[in-house]
């Protein structure tokens, strides 16, 4: 049995993640690889109706740290439920964001990057760190356009350019941070060049 994969793919809003990982699915099921595509919040029975309320609940007032706990409670039941065994079984495992975006969207561009807070997020995650990050990165002005043309807004599409703006902010650090983790793709580029620069790094992983 080969050993299993965990990588992660995150980003700012109207990126382009959810169609390049769909793609690059395919590319390495083609190459005979096992894969499991998943999306935090998200991916079981139960971290699926949280993501529908930390997403797109407008009107129940989220507090911080209730937000914090639920994507918490969503990822903790998804590692336990879903990527700890496909790791196990040998399988890839993509998944469409994880614990970065929570230091990102609830911690740095909140304030709250404290170690308190990271505890919080590790604790919920088990510890488990993707063996690979793509970051998809784009002029959040141009990522914003490709929103508009979504049927559904959630809660953070919806914010303004000053908050995306911070996301992205963001998501630099923590690049710099996590240079042999995290590396940065330039995702204004068409669907199929994304793809060939995040397998660059994949290939090497794998």
């Amino acid at each position: 049995m080969s050993q299993g994969k965990f990588i992660t793919f995150e980003g700012g809003e109207g990126v382009g993640k959810s169609t390049v990982i769909n793609l690059i699915k395919d590319q390495l099921e083609a190459d005979g690889y096992e894969v499991v595509l998943i999306r935090d919040p998200g991916g079981t029975a139960l971290s699926e109706k949280i993501r529908h309320i930390v997403k797109h609940d407008e009107d129940i007032g989220l507090c911080r740290v209730a937000e914090l706990f639920l994507f918490g409670a969503a990822r903790a039941q998804l590692v336990d439920e879903v990527i700890e065994p496909a790791i196990a079984a040998g399988n890839i495992v993509l998944c469409d964001r994880f614990a970065d975006s929570t230091l990102v969207y609830q911690g740095l561009v909140k304030g709250q990057a404290d170690r308190q807070f990271v505890s919080v997020v590790n604790y919920a995650s088990s510890g488990l760190t993707p063996d690979l990050t793509i970051l998809f990165d784009m002029d959040v002005k141009e990522a914003l356009t490709r929103t508009a043309g979504r049927e559904f807004y959630d809660r953070f599409d919806s914010k303004g350019i000053e908050f995306h703006e911070e996301v992205r902010l963001g998501y630099e650090k923590l690049a710099q941070r996590y240079k042999t983790r995290i590396k940065t793709i330039d995702a204004a580029k068409e669907p199929y060049d994304v793809v060939s620069q995040a397998m660059f790094y994949i290939l090497k992983r794998i």
